[in-house]
């Protein structure tokens, strides 16, 4: 319910037209999809990684949390993002990014935090949709502005922004999330309070910036 209500909330901000349905749910059931091939690789590379690194070592934490577990789960999010939309003529403006960004991250969320709810119970389902839910948006706000900013560069000719922000659609998400776990597996009392500080941050954040980007969409 967190994640639909959040994908409903992002729709209902884009002022300028409302998507086509049929695309915005494509896009939320691939992001749902994408939780299996996502799954298997990350336990592919966690276990390979821990052939030659200790799994209760820092740098393992670093590498599992960045590289592995924040890598390939925003660039699965990101793959199905720009396969459905980048040519798509629905998408003409710079707050779509955001929109179709925010289904494929929501769909990956419900997915993962149903697979949570089957392993550990109702109320791990309960925690993760108050924290982990609100994160995947969070980091879908962020690779949708790049993503959608991306779009309004190429049409513009600006080749440089365009580059750029291609690749700040994925690496700022990557890294915010990188972030994320990285806090939550740190076991220490500080780290729990950095975890709330985190979380609360990082939304004001994010709740000022989709404002702001509601505000001053483009056409592209």
């Amino acid at each position: 319910m967190p994640g639909l209500f959040l994908i409903y909330r992002v729709y209902r901000m884009d002022k300028v037209e409302e998507e086509p349905l049929s695309l915005l749910v494509l896009v939320t059931v691939l992001g749902m999809i994408s939780v299996f091939p996502i799954g298997v690789i990350e336990d592919l590379l966690g276990n390979v990684l821990a052939m030659f690194i200790p799994p209760s070592s820092l740098i393992y934490i670093i590498i599992e949390n960045f590289l592995v577990v924040a890598f390939i789960e925003e660039l699965g999010k990101y793959f199905v993002l720009e396969r459905c939309t980048w040519d798509n003529p629905a998408f003409d403006y710079e707050f779509d990014g955001i929109v179709y960004a925010i289904c494929s991250g929501m769909g990956f969320a419900i997915a993962e935090n149903l697979m949570y709810v089957f392993q550990y119970g109702f109320e791990t389902g309960i925690v993760r949709a108050l924290t982990a839910i609100p994160a995947h948006a969070i980091f879908a706000i962020f690779m949708g502005h790049y993503y959608g900013a991306s779009k309004t560069a190429l049409y513009f000719g600006d080749t440089f922004l365009y580059k750029r922000n291609r690749k700040y659609a994925l690496l700022v998400p990557v890294l915010l999330h990188g972030v994320y776990d990285f806090v939550i597996s740190v076991e220490f009392i500080v780290g729990d309070i950095i975890f709330v500080a985190l979380v609360v941050v990082l939304d004001i954040i994010a709740l000022l910036k989709i404002h702001k980007y509601s505000r001053n969409d483009k056409h592209i």
